[in-house]
């Protein structure tokens, strides 16, 4: 486990940690709290917030897909998201996968948004 920094999820700061062993994660994430890992009906996990600690921990190694961490790491902060704003169903595997989903999209049409309202702000009439 290596711990990257901190994330900043609105005031409140989490700590990031990596892990490079994925029976370790395992272990880790049963002994911290055995629901993360019931959660996919004893599945292996990739990552999982611990919203009470203040902790991501996220599975990646050299063989790791980017896209697939990315997808772990956003699920991960959508978590944290939903906690801090005090929404009652933060672990709502189903929502958050969607809210992973949908981030790169949303984040994309924000920045296309933005740059035609920055186009047009500094357009001469």
């Amino acid at each position: 486990m290596k711990n990257m920094g901190k994330l900043k999820i609105l005031d409140t700061f989490y700590t990031l940690y990596l892990w490079k062993n994925f029976e370790e994660l395992q272990e880790f994430a049963n002994k911290r709290n055995s629901r993360y890992l019931h959660k996919n009906d004893g599945d292996p996990i990739d990552g999982f917030c611990d919203v009470l600690s203040k902790e991501i921990h996220v599975f990646t190694d050299e063989y790791t897909h980017m896209a697939y961490f990315d997808t772990t790491l956003r699920h991960e902060i959508a978590h944290a998201y939903l906690y801090e704003v005090a929404y009652a169903h933060y672990d709502d595997e189903e929502l958050i996968d969607k809210i992973a989903k949908w981030t790169p999209k949303i984040m994309e049409i924000y920045e296309f948004g933005k740059g035609l309202i920055d186009n047009a702000r500094t357009e001469k009439e």
